[in-house]
């Protein structure tokens, strides 16, 4: 597993990762009753978000709610590969640009800025090219614009090598988003190891967990779904 994810094959690590932990998981059991949360399950969905402002002691109503969910099928320290992801939205990106579709009206054809310009001129220095420029081309994030023989003077980098240097300037340019326990709340889920790293957090910021088999009121509350042996 750690040669695979040396060599960047993300896809074959979380393969034998997730071998091991089910292995390791074949005694864990758990019962509806004891390892899950049955105040935020509610075939109504308002009633749920009534019950999850009670929860989180919001003066107002819950609208919107943030979050990543990353599972895998083991229940154990659920990761996601960075380079995946930066990779996925690159197609993401071009997938939206292409939906944009092109618009042909006379501003987009610019036919006075052509016969300005006339033959044997360029137009990088109109107004209308100066105007556009950044918007109307897409800027790739992983792909690679230069030609092949330039591609390889400088190193030949594939997909996933780039998307990994693009991970690395993002982690390391990251800056942890202000939280306050008087406005924000949260819900957290996941592993033992991600549970006590979240909660650490979150204590550390002046929030309180909540409990709700003791009917405490918190700040923040952790969803059980995994089931710790």
């Amino acid at each position: 597993m750690e040669e695979a994810s040396n060599n960047l094959e993300y896809e074959k690590a979380a393969l034998f990762r997730d071998r091991i932990h089910l292995i390791e998981a074949l005694d864990d059991r758990g019962t509806p009753d004891e390892h899950v949360q049955p105040e935020v399950f509610a075939v109504d969905p308002t009633e749920a978000l009534v019950k999850l402002r009670d929860i989180l002691q919001s003066p107002n109503q819950v609208r919107i709610i943030e979050g990543i969910d990353i599972a895998n099928l083991s229940g154990q320290e659920a990761v996601g590969s960075l380079v995946k992801f930066i990779i996925d939205v690159e197609g993401l990106a071009v997938m939206q640009r292409l939906l944009e579709g092109v618009v042909i009206d006379e501003e987009t054809l610019a036919l006075p800025f052509i016969a300005a310009v006339g033959p044997g001129g360029h137009h990088l220095g109109t107004a209308h090219t100066l105007a556009r420029y950044r918007s109307e081309f897409y800027m790739p994030i992983v792909s690679d614009r230069q030609n092949y023989d330039k591609w390889r003077e400088d190193g030949s980098r594939d997909a996933a090598r780039r998307a990994h240097d693009v991970a690395g300037q993002l982690l390391a340019a990251y800056e942890p988003p202000p939280l306050d326990p008087a406005t924000d709340r949260a819900m957290i889920c996941g592993g033992p190891a991600m549970l006590e790293d979240t909660s650490a957090m979150l204590d550390a910021r002046g929030f309180e967990v909540g409990n709700h088999h003791t009917g405490k009121l918190g700040d923040y509350v952790i969803e059980r779904a995994f089931v710790e042996k």
